[in-house]
């Protein structure tokens, strides 16, 4: 899945007005249908519907109006001046995704400087929170939401300058019990702070596509993207 990140110790974006603002900005059924055609699918919380724990949250609306107001609210009238952080070949059409938004954004007034970086630099920067904005991908790579929500998103963790108590309290809980239907409605909640929060932008799920021959049975997707092939068979008249 795409997201991209703020940073929540850098103003502008330690206001949550203003993060949701530039959610508001972005025209993300259009990018979806214009860019992301046969891979990409527009995302309904911060881990995909494959995922456990998942829970679909409602759409930030495109609407430029409530963009604006938001950002006057917080005190930009006149928007400000960003950086938006990525690398490419992090998943498809990077380049033009990241420009597109640049786009939408100087449309309400904020301008964002495009910083393009290799690999190693930009991971640095991620790191060390040498950033305003953060535009990559990710997987759940264990298929459990309690991998990336807990992972990145605790304050203990202050992978992106976030800090919650009440979504440390939920996280925590989580993990804490074996009850699945309970640890199934945390993550949930979980999955509906960080969305209503705009901790960062969820924009896309991506979509694998695989091909295999006619004849083969048991070929089960699993969310990580990784393919397992325990259950695979070939039938033995094939």
């Amino acid at each position: 899945y795409y997201f991209n990140w703020f940073n929540g110790q850098r103003e502008p974006f330690t206001d949550v007005r203003v993060r949701q603002a530039m959610w508001h900005a972005l025209d993300v059924e259009s990018m979806a249908t214009e860019l992301m055609q046969g891979v990409g699918q527009v995302a309904q919380a911060p881990i995909p519907s494959t995922v456990f724990g998942f829970a679909a949250q409602t759409p930030y609306e495109y609407d430029p109006e409530r963009a604006m107001a938001l950002l006057e609210e917080a005190g930009y009238p006149d928007g400000f001046d960003t950086t938006i952080q990525w690398n490419p070949d992090s998943g498809p059409q990077d380049r033009a995704l990241v420009q597109t938004m640049i786009s939408y954004w100087d449309a309400i007034g904020v301008r964002v400087e495009n910083l393009e970086k290799e690999r190693g630099l930009w991971l640095e920067d991620l790191v060390a929170l040498n950033w305003d904005m953060n535009f990559q991908t990710n997987t759940v790579r264990t298929g459990d939401g309690d991998f990336t929500l807990r992972r990145l998103y605790t304050t203990e963790a202050n992978r992106n300058g976030y800090g919650n108590p009440e979504l440390d309290e939920v996280l925590v809980a989580s993990a804490a019990t074996t009850d699945q239907a309970e640890r199934e409605q945390l993550l949930g909640e979980a999955c509906r702070i960080i969305w209503e929060e705009a901790v960062g932008i969820f924009p896309f799920d991506l979509i694998e596509n695989y091909v295999y021959q006619a004849g083969i049975e048991g070929f089960i997707p699993t969310p990580s993207a990784i393919p397992e092939f325990e259950t695979v068979r070939v039938p033995a008249d094939e």
